[in-house]
């Protein structure tokens, strides 16, 4: 029973990070990190133009950084939940996630599910 929460878990975890956009939200906290230390690096731009930027800049990696903690946390909830029910049930399924099978399991099966769907496509 509790590879079968395992299975489901990781096939859950991975259809959350590609709906969700987890990706996305990635890349644009590190286009908005590129783009403030490229601004900071610049001599062409004056520090009082630097001083009106950095704080939008700081706005917007707060925010991104801020939607991509919440998405990978949606993203880990189907663990959490499992780990929820099976101690409801006494299966105790996150000894199974703390021992080092469990984890390149869950681990083999998180990409093995990722990379078949993409295949699919």
């Amino acid at each position: 029973m509790k590879w079968i929460l395992l299975v489901l878990s990781c096939v859950i975890c991975v259809e959350l990070a590609i709906k969700s956009g987890l990706v996305k939200s990635a890349n644009d906290l590190v286009r908005i990190l590129k783009k403030s230390l490229q601004t900071l690096a610049s001599s062409k731009i004056s520090d009082h133009w630097k001083e009106k930027a950095l704080p939008r800049y700081s706005i917007q990696i707060i925010a991104s950084s801020l939607r991509l903690f919440i998405i990978m946390f949606l993203c880990l909830s189907p663990f959490l939940i499992a780990v929820y029910l099976s101690n409801r049930m006494f299966w105790n399924f996150e000894t199974l996630l703390y021992q080092p099978l469990g984890l390149i399991g869950s681990t083999v099966l998180t990409i093995a599910y990722a990379l078949a769907r993409n295949a699919g496509k």
